[in-house]
């Protein structure tokens, strides 16, 4: 029985992976200011709520947006992602709740970056490990 995972271990790496591959994730501006790999918060309750509605979890009833936004937050809490830290003249301003806002700015956490395959991570550490490089690179400049 250890190949399945558990249904609900199913829907939810489902709706995580989904959510990480549709959302938007760009440079974002708020207030006069940029903030890096961000995306908004209404954008993922709707990703969030189109992949509920197409898969089906919930059979032909529908869904209404108020539990988008709760699964949204259980998935913040879950430290998928996080609240960008805005900053409203000069206070501090830290999201604690979720919103559905196009003026809310989330991060994620463990964003998935292509991986090599293990036997490429392994030679490619060994290399490192027996030459010593020299090599300078000057810092970047605008």
């Amino acid at each position: 029985m250890a190949g399945k995972p558990f249904r609900a271990t199913y829907i939810w790496t489902n709706i995580i992976n989904n959510l990480q591959t549709q959302v938007e994730v760009k440079r974002r501006r708020h207030n006069l200011k940029i903030y890096h790999d961000c995306f908004l918060g209404s954008e993922a309750v709707d990703v969030v709520l189109a992949h509920i509605i197409q898969s089906k979890f919930c059979g032909d009833a529908e869904v209404p947006r108020s539990k988008a936004v709760r699964l949204c937050q259980a998935l913040m809490e879950a430290r998928v992602f996080e609240a960008v830290d805005t900053k409203v003249f000069g206070k501090e301003k830290r999201q604690a709740k979720f919103e559905d806002s196009s003026c809310s700015l989330y991060r994620f956490l463990n964003r998935p970056t292509p991986s090599a395959s293990s036997s490429e991570t392994i030679e490619s550490g060994y290399d490192s490990l027996s030459t010593q490089r020299n090599t300078y690179s000057p810092p970047y400049q605008r």
